[in-house]
């Protein structure tokens, strides 16, 4: 193929041969040559199509003088998966000098990042080793999608422990919804939030005390008061229910403390009986100051 000729007419004829299969290296040699900025980005996009074991080597070669034009690295980052699956040692390398010529290009910082599945966390320790600088904009990115990343895995082991706490989830429908909503925050004249509530995710033993025996008076919860004209009433315990054994409070427990936006440790029935056990004698619900004095 010549590189000569009209500029759409070239490009029409480079990608029919790509859909019949017919394209080869050597019809793209002559694009990578020309001053025509479109006419390179339209082959650098067709080389995964014609890179092989045998040829590899070459086009990496080919490629790394257009390393030099910032408008078209983004276009090497995204062809160079192409190539790892045949050198990912020389193709990792290559990858790390755009990062490290374009630190602050987003649009390269974006398309280098497109190559790194699994990878993220090992290419921005190269990066912090060759610069130590956190403000450079491939490394904001590339935190950016760790974040992500972390998120969502937090997110699925979440979900696998929710659906483990189906019982605690029913006993909280049954038991607790009606107070607190479905939504865990609160309703207005009944309870207040479970939600983000230091009670629900600080001391397990705390608030086993306070399921097993009630709560009565005020009490804050995110630097909010809830006093009587917000809650009617006390919270009634649970620990004389002969129909909940330790084991079920503990689900509930469980659950509370990792529905919603909470995230805290289980409580086991162990955990329960050991409270239940120390709390013997105790008759009647405890106030916030009675709670704040309990040892465990």
């Amino acid at each position: 193929m010549k590189s000569g000729g009209n500029e759409t007419g070239l490009i029409h004829t480079l990608w029919t041969l790509e859909g019949l299969y017919a394209l080869e290296w050597n019809d793209l040699k002559p694009f990578l040559q020309s001053n025509n900025e479109v006419l390179v980005a339209q082959a650098l996009t067709a080389i995964p199509s014609v890179v092989t074991r045998a040829n590899h080597a070459a086009i990496l070669e080919a490629l790394k003088p257009l390393a030099a034009n910032v408008k078209l690295a983004p276009y090497l980052a995204y062809l160079l998966p192409a190539i790892h699956a045949f050198a990912p040692g020389a193709a990792g390398e290559f990858l790390l000098e755009l990062a490290k010529q374009y630190p602050n290009d987003a649009y390269v910082a974006d398309a280098v990042i497109s190559n790194l599945h699994k990878r993220e966390a090992d290419f921005l320790e190269q990066l912090n080793r060759w610069n130590t600088d956190t403000t450079l904009v491939i490394k904001k990115h590339l935190e950016e999608v760790l974040q992500d990343i972390r998120e969502k895995e937090q997110a699925r082991l979440k979900k696998e422990l929710l659906k483990e706490l189906s019982r605690g989830r029913e006993l909280f429908k049954n038991i607790c919804q009606t107070c607190h909503g479905a939504d865990g925050k609160g309703i207005r004249s009944m309870a207040p939030p479970l939600n983000r509530s230091e009670w629900v995710t600080g001391d397990k033993n705390r608030l086993a005390a306070i399921v097993l025996f009630g709560l009565t008076g005020p009490i804050e919860v995110n630097g909010h008061v809830y006093d009587q004209k917000e809650i009617a009433g006390e919270m009634p315990g649970i620990g004389n229910n002969d129909a909940l054994s330790d084991g079920d409070v503990a689900q509930i427990l469980s659950f509370v403390r990792n529905a919603w936006n909470n995230n805290a440790g289980l409580v086991s029935a162990e955990d329960v009986a050991r409270v239940r056990e120390k709390l013997k004698d105790r008759e009647g619900a405890f106030t916030v100051e009675e709670l704040q004095k309990l040892s465990f």
